[in-house]
């Protein structure tokens, strides 16, 4: 155990045990360290600690609540593998920030939580999780959380939870997969539940099956969720479980991870004469290509430099097309359209149709 002030650093805490709390770790504040195959009552591995950057796992013996973690403070750690009788497999109660929290079970006979159960989570990924009743989460409050193929008896998902900007997809369990209860909004789930800015649409996931749970840049989760004050660039822990910035677009994205390309916006502005002007917002760090089309031929392509460029020689009542995109794995990938007809008569703005 640690005093409130104590301090354990990049160390292998294992194979304890405690009556009560805290089978490996009671307090203090751990950094960097693996915390593994202990055993206590409440918290097989750490319980009223703060950990930073560690690893939590395989907790499995005696436990009866927060097979992992009991009412801890844990930033940037893995909790994987651990197991508790009742209330929360991986955690109980506390706060949890940009973390893993995986493979956990709580499945006795009122398993509740096989991630989760009591906690409050930022940023997290919960996934293969498995209990009784709410095999990611119960009774937690989640944000900006990515809740994937968990499994319960009774909800797979997350049961009584109150859940913000989350993406609860994929998961199994009777009669409910991804939730049951509880209260939604800007969040990505089957079905869809009552709330502001919920969706139905499958997350678009880089690589569901290999495990990438990041955002396709034309998934609809992006720019879909709800901004909040911790947010703010500046503001400790304004960031994504990738550590990047939270709000890459002036808007969050909707689970654990934000998506660093964005989708750009375009805006058309075509003047009397023969000029019209492409702006783009949402630039982000990587180039924006555009490709000019005039009566259905190629004239023009290049980057966007800066977010604008100034087109000249544009005929009078021609039709144009204007793309904009980005190279995705090296291949030129079209995001949004305009098209319009140039007028010498007409001065008028228009906003791209994404593709």
């Amino acid at each position: 155990w640690c005093e409130a002030g104590g301090v354990i650093s990049n160390c292998i805490v294992w194979n304890n045990t405690a009556y009560r709390y805290g089978g490996g770790v009671y307090g203090g504040k751990i950094i960097g360290s693996t915390i593994e195959g202990n055993s206590a009552l409440l918290g097989g591995g750490a319980a009223y600690a703060r950990l930073e950057g560690c690893v939590v796992q395989d907790h499995k013996l005696k436990v009866l609540h927060g097979g992992g973690v009991y009412e801890c403070r844990a930033d940037r750690c893995r909790i994987s593998g651990n197991r508790a009788r009742e209330l929360g497999g991986g955690i109980y109660g506390g706060e949890t920030r940009n973390s893993w929290v995986e493979g956990n079970s709580a499945t006795g006979s009122r398993g509740d939580g096989g991630g989760s159960a009591m906690g409050m989570l930022w940023n997290c990924i919960l996934r293969g999780n498995e209990a009784r009743y709410g095999g990611g989460a119960a009774l937690s409050a989640l944000i900006n959380c990515t809740v994937v193929g968990n499994s319960a008896r009774d909800c797979g998902g997350a049961i009584d939870c109150a859940v913000t900007n989350g993406i609860l997809y994929y998961n199994s369990g009777s009669p409910n997969a991804n939730y049951e209860g509880g209260a939604y909004q800007w969040s990505c789930t089957v079905p869809l539940p009552a709330g502001l800015g919920n969706i139905t649409n499958a997350p678009g996931f880089e690589d569901n099956a290999g495990g990438d749970y990041r955002l396709r840049w034309d998934s609809p989760c992006v720019d879909a969720g709800t901004n909040m004050a911790w947010m703010v660039p500046g503001q400790p822990g304004a960031v994504d479980l990738d550590g990047a910035e939270r709000v890459r677009n002036n808007r969050v994205d909707m689970g654990a991870q934000e998506q660093p390309l964005g989708k750009p916006t375009l805006y058309v502005r075509y003047f009397a004469k023969d000029t019209a002007e492409l702006k783009v917002r949402n630039m982000g760090p990587e180039a924006v290509e555009y490709r000019w089309y005039t009566n259905s031929y190629l004239t023009g392509t290049g980057q966007v430099a800066g977010s604008s460029i100034q087109l000249t020689g544009v005929p009078a009542n021609s039709t144009n097309t204007m793309e904009a995109g980005r190279r995705v794995g090296g291949v030129w990938t079209p995001m949004a359209q305009a098209v319009w007809t140039q007028r010498d008569d007409v001065e008028a703005w228009l906003v791209c149709d994404e593709i």
